[in-house]
C-alpha cells in the first residue's frame, strides 16, 4: 500500500515537472517571438518613417541642386544681357529663380514636420529601451537573454534613426546656404533688370516693389 502510493506522488510529480517545464518553454518562445519583431512597428518609428526621411532629404537635395545650377546660370546671364531687348528673358529667368527658392522651403516645411514626427517617435523608443534596461538588471537566465536581444535590437533602431535625422539636419543647412545665395543672386538680377533694361525694367521693378509691400502689409 505504502508502495503504492509512492510510486503514485512520484508519478504526480513527474508530471508538475513535465507541465512546469512546458510552460517555461511555451514562455520563453513567446518572449523570443515578441524580441525577434521590429521595435520600430511598436513605438511609431516604422519602415516607412525612415523611408519619408530618406525622401525628404532626396527632395531637398535636388531642391539645393536646381538652386545652385540656377545661381551660375544668373551669374552668366547679368554678365551677358543687357538693354530693354533682352527684358523678357531676364524676368522670366528672375521669376524661375524666386520660384526655386519657393519650392526649396516649402520642402523644408514638410521635411521639418516629417522630422518632429519622427522625433517623436524615437523618443518612446528610448523609453522602451530604458524599460527594457530595467527588466533585464531584474532578470536572470533565458528570460534575460531574451531582454539582451531585444535592447540590442532597440539600439540598432535608435542608431539608424539618429543618423537618418542627422544627415537631414545637414542637408537642410546646406540648402539654407544656397537659399541664401539665390536669394543674392535674384536680388542682383532684380536691380540689374532695372538699370539695365530701359523704361520696361523700371516700371517693372517698381510694380515689383509695390506687390513686396502690399504683401508685408497684409500679414
Amino acid at each position: 500500500m505504502n508502495e503504492h502510493v509512492q510510486q503514485t506522488s512520484h508519478g504526480v510529480l513527474i508530471a508538475v515537472v513535465i507541465g512546469v517545464a512546458a510552460a517555461l518553454t511555451l514562455t520563453l518562445s513567446v518572449a523570443l517571438a515578441r524580441s525577434r519583431r521590429r521595435p520600430e512597428n511598436r513605438h511609431g518609428v516604422s519602415t516607412e518613417a525612415q523611408a519619408r526621411l530618406r525622401g525628404s532629404e532626396r527632395l531637398l537635395r535636388e531642391a539645393r541642386q536646381a538652386m545652385d545650377r540656377e545661381v551660375r546660370a544668373v551669374e552668366d546671364l547679368r554678365r551677358r544681357l543687357r538693354g530693354e531687348v533682352h527684358y523678357g528673358v531676364l524676368v522670366q529667368k528672375h521669376h524661375e529663380s524666386h520660384q526655386l527658392g519657393a519650392a526649396w522651403h516649402d520642402h523644408t516645411r514638410r521635411a521639418e514636420r516629417t522630422r518632429r514626427r519622427v522625433s517623436a517617435g524615437l523618443a518612446r523608443v528610448r523609453e522602451r529601451k530604458r524599460a527594457l534596461a530595467r527588466t533585464r538588471d531584474r532578470s536572470s537566465g533565458t528570460r534575460r537573454a531574451a531582454v539582451v536581444v531585444e535592447l540590442r535590437r532597440t539600439q540598432a533602431l535608435i542608431d539608424t534613426i539618429y543618423g537618418a535625422l542627422s544627415s537631414l539636419d545637414q542637408e537642410i543647412d546646406r540648402g539654407r546656404r544656397s537659399r541664401g545665395e539665390i536669394n543674392q543672386q535674384t536680388a542682383l538680377l532684380r536691380n540689374h533688370i532695372r538699370d539695365h533694361c530701359g523704361d520696361k525694367g523700371r516700371q517693372w521693378f517698381l510694380r515689383l516693389e509695390k506687390r513686396k509691400r502690399a504683401k508685408a502689409i497684409s500679414r
